[in-house]
């Protein structure tokens, strides 16, 4: 993960300048094509880490999943089914939504969890969470550059 900050900046926190900007995160789980949206990361342990000079960084997808398609219940354990039968997508949720054919009981969101280097102890950036890929990147990117440098 790349972001825009001057080079003093990014080795201060811990990150390596390359070009005029800052790589921060390691990427462990690429974006999917076509499906951004947090429910296809479901089953994804970390999405990206970061350990910078304050703190160890992790963008992890949280929460439980439970949807109706066509009067048909999937959870956690039987997503996959789901995904394949309806060949889902971004864009074939938003789809089975608007004509009111898929119904979210429980949805889960991406969200970033930060250690101090002296504890032992994970904590939940509380309040911020994404639902898409890019938005979650970005909050990452936020709250690294937010806890690191204080802005």
């Amino acid at each position: 993960m790349v972001v825009k900050l001057d080079a003093n900046s990014c080795k201060k926190i811990g990150g390596m300048p390359i070009n005029g900007k800052c790589k921060l995160a390691k990427i462990l789980v690429g974006k999917k094509p076509n499906r951004t949206d947090s429910f296809f990361y479901y089953d994804e342990d970390e999405i990206a880490s970061f350990k910078g000079k304050k703190n160890a960084y992790s963008l992890i997808s949280s929460g439980d999943i439970r949807i109706e398609i066509d009067d048909e219940s999937y959870t956690k354990r039987d997503l996959d089914d789901a995904i394949e039968k309806y060949k889902l997508t971004d864009k074939k949720l938003r789809s089975l939504e608007d004509k009111e054919r898929l119904e979210w009981l429980n949805n889960n969101w991406f969200e970033v969890e930060f250690k101090p280097k002296n504890s032992e102890y994970w904590q939940s950036v509380m309040g911020d969470v994404a639902y898409d890929y890019d938005g979650a990147i970005r909050l990452l990117e936020g709250a690294i550059v937010k806890k690191e440098l204080g802005k």
